[in-house]
């Protein structure tokens, strides 16, 4: 049986997610904003019943669920906390937090409150990526040696149309590090099976204030991120992004192996390339990622009141609308609501797998800062209530 669910925020994913899950016949019993206008306007054009400012009065609803998290980064650590609190399953974007110390009061909730914790890491849904999880445990490129990823993309809108909102700031996760990096971190992690613990890396921002922007608002989002790692068992990653390409979003994701290289491209698309060979063999075609993804990318119409911001990467959303079909297969078959087969879900992105890529980002960041190579940490939380953290090389999954 379907749960009912609760969704919170309205960012660019939400219209995607919302759209795709009413397809595939899930409840969407309320819908959450800071604003109760915008809320309104959302409920509005998808038929959801309940319209909220308030977090507590959604998830006071016993027939509430599954709570999904698509608000702004620092609203996740209440939202998920108390959600966790209240007994309900969550799906949040990540990051799970602004900071570490938020990731780890969420995991520490997520122990005593054993529910389904899943992150919309929507890439490894993609049709190319799990035919490159399926090469390389078969074996095709022998041992992987390197991984090389680069990507170049950028928001659309033209500098003096960029308004002034939490998407221009740093320091409320706004910026490639979260839209795109966290997300590469993960599928590196995910295909390899090996966890990055030292990384080398620097972090710029080229784009100046637009000329609309008042003395006291500032763009301090970076856009260009550029960073080495080692991951465990000696294997290397470089990985560049620049953000200053408007409008586009040109992806190559190359895994090294022994016996030849798997290209993920920004299309989906799945190629084998082999040394010795002038041409490279197609294992999933674009066209075939393409119709493997049912539902078109939905945005939010002008009339609801609030621009829509289209900054998450098009495969993320892909493969989170792909992630939408495991989820119903997890739960149709049971007899009670909040059942669910974890079989139908091992591959999605769990919340401490969002920590784990969470630490990646900081360390990026720590060593832009530094200049020099910095440990991978997990934060925890401290018996006194404050914060630590551990080396990457002591935590256990």
């Amino acid at each position: 049986m379907l749960p009912k669910i609760a969704f919170f925020g309205t960012n660019a994913l939400a219209a995607a997610l919302i759209a795709e899950l009413q397809r595939l016949d899930f409840e969407i019993v309320g819908l959450w904003d800071q604003h109760l206008k915008t809320s309104s306007a959302w409920c509005a054009h998808f038929k959801i019943p309940v319209a909220s400012d308030s977090i507590e009065e959604l998830l006071k609803d016993q027939e509430v669920d599954l709570v999904i998290v698509c608000a702004l980064p620092h609203f996740h650590r209440e939202i998920t906390t108390k959600a966790l609190a209240a007994g309900k399953h969550v799906i949040c974007e990540p990051p799970l937090g602004l900071t570490g110390s938020d990731n780890a009061a969420i995991m520490e909730l997520a122990v005593y409150y054993p529910s389904m914790t899943l992150s919309t890491f929507g890439m490894r849904h993609l049709p190319g990526v799990k035919a490159a999880k399926k090469a390389l445990t078969d074996n095709l490129i022998g041992s992987i040696q390197a991984f090389e990823i680069s990507l170049h993309c950028g928001p659309s809108e033209i500098a003096e149309r960029m308004p002034y909102d939490s998407t221009c700031l740093r320091e409320l996760a706004a910026g490639p590090l979260f839209s795109a990096a966290i997300h590469l971190t993960d599928l590196m992690h995910h295909l390899a099976g090996q966890r990055v613990y030292t990384v080398c890396g620097t972090v710029k921002r080229f784009q100046k204030n637009p000329p609309q922007f008042k003395y006291d608002q500032h763009l301090t989002r970076e856009d260009f991120i550029m960073w080495q790692g080692i991951l465990e068992g000696d294997i290397p990653c470089n990985t560049v992004i620049n953000n200053n390409f408007p409008g586009k979003f040109e992806l190559r994701f190359t895994i090294s192996g022994e016996k030849g290289s798997l290209v993920l491209d920004g299309d989906g698309g799945l190629f084998l390339e082999t040394p010795g060979r002038e041409q490279r063999d197609v294992i999933v075609s674009v066209d075939q990622s393409n119709s493997q993804s049912e539902a078109p990318l939905q945005r939010a119409p002008l009339q609801m009141g609030q621009r829509f911001d289209y900054r998450h990467p098009e495969l993320v959303v892909k493969g989170v609308a792909a992630m939408c079909a495991s989820l119903k297969e997890a739960f149709e078959p049971l007899p009670e609501r909040r059942h669910w087969s974890a079989e139908q879900l091992t591959g999605a992105g769990t919340f401490r797998d969002c920590q784990y890529a969470r630490a990646v980002v900081d360390a990026v960041k720590r060593s832009s800062e530094t200049r020099r190579w910095t440990e991978v940490r997990i934060p925890t939380k401290a018996l006194d209530g404050g914060s630590l953290s551990v080396s990457l090389a002591r935590f256990t999954a």
